[in-house]
């Protein structure tokens, strides 16, 4: 059965890290990550590369501007409502922009490896990234973001 754009769903996220090392991230007050640090995500829109919806996110969600300097990873899952989720994360560099204040309520900070570890607010994706920062494993088939998403199936790929 041929799936259609309902039923795949295409993400982009952009790990943007200061020259001090501290990662951006965002404080969400809707959505599955509620009150958790994450990354700013977005779907790719129809006129866009991956690439372009990632630095796009970061630019609207936090007012820094950034260019892609790799694939970090690919988070791929299937929801238990049958739709394909994927997720390709990508590494950003910050060139320019400020924090701004979020539309969309959010808080937004640039928060230390060890700030992020310890914080029990903090998405398990980003945990997970941080702690394995050292590690090379290609595929990791026993990640559970979180038991809200109702995934079936998850797994990250690294390079």
């Amino acid at each position: 059965m041929v799936g259609d754009s309902k039923s795949i769903w295409l993400q982009v996220a952009g790990i943007v890290i200061s020259e001090e090392n501290k990662w951006l991230v965002v404080k969400k007050q809707f959505g599955s990550l509620i009150n958790q640090w994450s990354l700013p995500t977005d779907f790719v829109n129809d006129d866009e590369t991956l690439d372009e919806a990632a630095i796009r996110q970061v630019r609207e969600e936090t007012g820094i501007e950034s260019v892609a300097s790799g694939i970090v990873g690919i988070r791929t899952g299937l929801l238990k409502d049958g739709i394909s989720d994927h997720l390709i994360l990508f590494s950003l560099k910050p060139v320019g922009g400020k924090l701004k204040e979020s539309d969309e309520k959010s808080i937004i900070q640039y928060l230390s490896p060890q700030e992020l570890l310890f914080e029990t607010h903090t998405s398990r994706l980003i945990k997970f990234l941080l702690r394995d920062q050292k590690e090379h494993v290609s595929e990791f088939n026993q990640v559970n973001p979180g038991h809200q998403f109702e995934y079936k199936r998850y797994k990250i790929f690294r390079p």
